[in-house]
C-alpha cells in the first residue's frame, strides 16, 4: 500500500509548497515503513520556466500527385530561479519537420507518405526547483510509522543553493520518422500499413557524481555526467489497419500494432517505482542501479488488436462496441542497492524476468434515441455503457523487489516475501447509465 503527498512543482510559474511524502510497503502483517521529511528554511519558493516559441510552415503542391509539408519551429528555455534571475538558459532547440505525400494511380485511391520531425521537451518547474532555488531538504527514514512515534530513524540533509549555469546543456528531445501506404477497396473499405520509428537524442536527468557524490543535474553521458550512459529510449511499430468508411448504418476500424520499446529511460514518469517527478525521478541517480538497465522497457507490448465500431438499427437503436487484446509487459527482478531503499539494482537485465498475462478487455454502449417518440426539438437519448465484460481479473503487474538491501560484501539480503505476486489486476465489469439531451 502507498500513498504519498508530493512536493507541488508541476507547472511553469508557480510557488513551491515544500511539504511530505510518506512510502508504505505492506509484507503480510509486517509494514516496512519509509518515511521522507521534506522542509524548507524558506516559504513562498518561487521558481519558472520561461518559453518562447517561433514557428514558420509552408506547404507545396508540385504536382496533382506530390504534395510536400516543411516548417521549422524554435524554442528557448529560461530557467527563473528563486532570486527571480535567469539561472539556466537553452537556447538551440531548433525543431525541423517535414511530410511528403505521393498518390500513386487514380488520385484520391492510393497514397504513399513519410514525415520526420525533432520534439523537444518542456520541462516542468520541478527540475528548475532542484536546480535553481535555495532551500534545506531533509530525508530521514523510519522503520515505522514517525506519525505515531518521531523517535528513531536515520538520514542526511541536503542545503541547495541555486547552481551556477551549465555550459552546453542541452534539452531534451526525440526524432520521429513515418511511412506508410494507404489504399481503397471496393470504395468501402480503406487499407493502411506504416511504421513509426522514434528515438531519444538527448536527455537531462539529476545524478550523483560517482566519485564526489555531489548533485548534478545535466544530459547524462556529458559534462560532469560523462561516467553515466547516454539516455536510451527506442520505440519501433509497425500498425496495419482496415477502416470501413463512414456509413450510415455501420462502420468500424481494426489495427494490428507490432512494436518494440527498448532502452535504459522509461520516460518522465519512473514507472518501474511509480515516481511521478520529470526528469528527477531516479532513473540515473546513481551507476549501480544502471546496471543490467538497458532493455525492454515497462510498456513494451509486442501485439495489440483494436476493434472498434458501431451498427445503427432502423428503430433507433445504435450498438458500438471497443474491444482490445494486448500482450504482457516485461518484468524485472529487483535487488538491494549499496545505500539501501528506496534505491535499487537489476540482479538480471532488464525486461527479462517474464511477462505479465495477456489482457483481453470488451466494451459496449448502447443508446436509443428517445427523439423519435418526442417529436420535439429537444433530442435525448438514453445511453447504456458495458465496461470490461467477462473480465477475468488477470493480473497487470506484480511486486518486482527481490531483495531490500545486501550486505557489505555484496550479497542480497533481507527478501521480499510477497517477491512475485500481483499487485494489480484488470479491473471487474461495470455499467454505466445515464441520458443525454441536445436542443
Amino acid at each position: 500500500m502507498s500513498f504519498y503527498r508530493p512536493v507541488v512543482v508541476n507547472c511553469q510559474s508557480c510557488s513551491v509548497k515544500v511539504s511530505q511524502f510518506y512510502f508504505y510497503r505492506r509484507v503480510r502483517r509486517e509494514r516496512r515503513a519509509f518515511y521522507f521529511d521534506f522542509f524548507s528554511e524558506r516559504s513562498g519558493i518561487k521558481v519558472a520556466n520561461r518559453i518562447p516559441s517561433l514557428f514558420i510552415q509552408d506547404s507545396w503542391r508540385l504536382s496533382e500527385k506530390v504534395h510536400i509539408n516543411a516548417g521549422l519551429r524554435w524554442d528557448g528555455q529560461f530557467w527563473v530561479g528563486s532570486d527571480g534571475k535567469v539561472a539556466q538558459k537553452i537556447s538551440d532547440q531548433f525543431q525541423p519537420r517535414i511530410g511528403f505525400i505521393y498518390q500513386p494511380g487514380q488520385p484520391g485511391t492510393q497514397k504513399i507518405y513519410a514525415s520526420f520531425g525533432r520534439f523537444y521537451q518542456e520541462l516542468s518547474t520541478y527540475p528548475v526547483f532542484s536546480y535553481a532555488a535555495e532551500y534545506a531538504l531533509r530525508f530521514w527514514y523510519y522503520d515505522h510509522d514517525p506519525r505515531t512515534d518521531p523517535s528513531g530513524g536515520y538520514g542526511f540533509e541536503i542545503i541547495n543553493a541555486i547552481q551556477p549555469e551549465i555550459k552546453g546543456l542541452k534539452g531534451q528531445y526525440y526524432d520521429e520518422y513515418s511511412l506508410g501506404y494507404e489504399r481503397l477497396l471496393f470504395n468501402n473499405f480503406k487499407l493502411g500499413i506504416g511504421g513509426v520509428y522514434r528515438k531519444l537524442r538527448e536527455g537531462l536527468e539529476n545524478a550523483f557524481h560517482p566519485d564526489t557524490g555531489e548533485a548534478v543535474f545535466g544530459n547524462p553521458g556529458r559534462g560532469k555526467l560523462i561516467a553515466f550512459p547516454r539516455m536510451k529510449r527506442q520505440y519501433a511499430a509497425l500498425e496495419v489497419t482496415l477502416e470501413k468508411m463512414a456509413a450510415k448504418n455501420f462502420s468500424f476500424l481494426a489495427s494490428y500494432v507490432f512494436s518494440r520499446n527498448y532502452g535504459n529511460y522509461m520516460g518522465l514518469f519512473n514507472s518501474d517505482f511509480n515516481y511521478p517527478f520529470p526528469n528527477s525521478n531516479g532513473s540515473f541517480d546513481r551507476l549501480e542501479t544502471l546496471m543490467n538497465g538497458t532493455g525492454l522497457l515497462p510498456n513494451d507490448r509486442t501485439h495489440v488488436f483494436k476493434f472498434s465500431g458501431f451498427y445503427r438499427f432502423h428503430f433507433g437503436l445504435t450498438a458500438g462496441t471497443w474491444i482490445i487484446w494486448q500482450s504482457g509487459t516485461p518484468l524485472n527482478e529487483f535487488g538491494g542497492s549499496t545505500i539501501g531503499p528506496p534505491s535499487f539494482i537489476f540482479l538480471r537485465q532488464r525486461g527479462t524476468a517474464g511477462r505479465t498475462p495477456s489482457i483481453f478487455d470488451l466494451n459496449l454502449r448502447l443508446t436509443y434515441d428517445l427523439a423519435r417518440l418526442t417529436q420535439t426539438k429537444w433530442q435525448p437519448r438514453l445511453i447504456a455503457d458495458i465496461f470490461h465484460i467477462g473480465s477475468q481479473r488477470k493480473p497487470v503487474n506484480f511486486e518486482q523487489v527481490h531483495y531490500f538491501n545486501q550486505d557489505p560484501g555484496g550479497n542480497q539480503i533481507n527478501p521480499n516475501p510477497i517477491y512475485g505476486r500481483a499487485t494489480h489486476y484488470h479491473p471487474p465489469m461495470s455499467m454505466r447509465l445515464g441520458i443525454e439531451v441536445n436542443y
